[in-house]
């Protein structure tokens, strides 16, 4: 007998082709199966995940009153292509635009949904890591009076006008050094990461405040974070 197997998806690759302030536009390409008369696979919709990989609400693009408004998409010769664009209050019949509506999230990953020739729609996979635009530096943390101990944690977003190495480090008052949440090379943009109360050692911090500071990329600045339990 005769046994052929392949993945069902492929390879997403998403990326910020055109930007300005709330005004996002993400080109995507999908690699899928595709046989000489036809392709197993085409768009269905696509949907925003945070820094943490959660859907972020109503992003889908097939659904009214969405933040992410589908522009167009080509389905041919084993690809899925298209473009997608964050909404603001003209294009979305909203009284505010995805910045407004989501403050806390920088960075992004797209998710694009295909439909096969039985009509089951099935996730295609995820982008890379999308930072979105800025017109300012900044350090803002969101949540930032928190309980670790019922699961809770703050997020912390950076803007930066400019490309760069960054680093986002948590320290107590005194200066001790509590953990890195981020050190690497950032382009310019929002990003966002997420802190859940552990020290470097991954043991959860004590109750008490603590100083944000982000360094680099051209920007400094620090915000307090407060641990309550």
């Amino acid at each position: 007998s005769l046994k052929l197997e392949y993945p069902p998806g492929g390879a997403l690759g998403g990326s910020l082709v055109q930007a300005s302030l709330d005004r996002d536009l993400i080109d995507f390409s999908v690699g899928v199966t595709s046989w000489p008369k036809t392709q197993d696979y085409r768009f269905a919709y696509a949907q925003l995940r945070d820094q943490a990989h959660a859907v972020i609400p109503n992003t889908r693009t097939d659904a009214a009153g969405s933040f992410l408004i589908w522009l167009s998409s080509h389905n041919a010769l084993g690809q899925i292509q298209g473009q997608v664009r964050l909404a603001t209050a003209t294009f979305s019949g909203s009284a505010m635009g995805f910045s407004a509506r989501f403050p806390s999230v920088g960075t992004v990953y797209l998710e694009v949904f295909g439909y096969n020739v039985v009509g089951s729609t099935v996730s295609l996979g995820l982008s890379n890591a999308i930072n979105l635009s800025t017109n300012r530096s900044e350090l803002k943390a969101f949540n930032n009076i928190f309980n670790p101990a019922r699961g809770e944690k703050a997020t912390v977003r950076y803007d930066v006008e400019s490309p760069g190495h960054l680093t986002i480090r948590l320290y107590t008052l005194n200066g001790t050094l509590v953990t890195t949440l981020f050190d690497g090379d950032v382009p310019a943009g929002k990003g966002a990461v997420d802190w859940a109360g552990q020290n470097i050692a991954g043991s959860r911090v004590a109750s008490g405040v603590y100083i944000v500071h982000m360094s680099g990329a051209g920007v400094s600045r620090s915000q307090k974070i407060v641990v309550v339990k």
